[in-house]
């Protein structure tokens, strides 16, 4: 073998390397690609709601809950930062190499995936599952407290069921307001509020004797 002979296969192994590596960063890329569409579809299709609904009473309160409130959300910001930590990932390694091996249309192929895969994980500015029913529980719990105001202030033995105008948004509620009245002098009280789990993270409403309605988790406060 002449010296141009050894030159010519000296480089052409090189060669080859960067083509293999390049070719393994697209793979690597479509991968990282393939799972965020992937981890997208489940979150949406609630599969993982429905899976972790099963959990309840198996793991604490203190695990089950925040997590039944994710799965509950798939436009949070973590289930998207997820699918672009996978994308990201994958366009790491294909980046590093494919390094100076890549060529003009495998760059505009490059952008186009990113651009694609960013614009389709914006999160979408529907609500969660939950979202509605919560926010129709509150201004519901402000609408049965003005009606106590116009009854006089004392308090009924019970809610009348047709101060609840949605059947769509029932749930059980708790009353202490037996016996009581809005004019008392002493502490503020709480007249009304959710039953336990009437929302996704046990998230309950509560109405005070001075009208305000205040969001809480029993299980942030140690509570089982």
């Amino acid at each position: 073998m002449n010296d141009e002979e050894k030159k010519t296969s000296v480089t052409e192994v090189p060669k080859e390397k960067a083509r293999s590596r390049k070719y393994l960063g697209w793979a690597v890329l479509f991968i990282g690609f393939g799972f965020g569409l992937t981890w997208r579809r489940i979150i949406h299709s609630r599969v993982l709601f429905g899976w972790w609904e099963q959990m309840y009473g198996r793991v604490p309160d203190r695990l089950f809950f925040p997590l039944e409130e994710f799965f509950d959300q798939p436009d949070s910001r973590l289930s998207v930062f997820i699918a672009l930590l996978l994308l990201f990932a994958g366009l790491l390694v294909m980046l590093i190499l494919s390094r100076g091996t890549r060529r003009w249309y495998e760059n505009l192929l490059l952008f186009l995936v990113f651009a694609f895969q960013f614009l389709w994980l914006q999160p979408c500015l529907c609500a969660s599952g939950d979202r509605g029913r919560q926010i129709y529980c509150a201004n519901e719990f402000r609408q049965i407290y003005f009606q106590l105001q116009e009854s006089g202030g004392d308090l009924p033995d019970q809610i009348p069921l047709e101060w609840q105008k949605s059947q769509q948004y029932d749930h059980e509620v708790i009353y202490h307001g037996k016996g009581r009245s809005l004019n008392e002098k002493r502490e503020r009280f709480v007249i009304l509020e959710d039953a336990p789990r009437s929302h996704v993270g046990d998230l309950r409403h509560r109405l005070w004797s001075d009208g305000k309605v205040e969001s809480w988790y029993p299980w942030k406060e140690g509570k089982k």
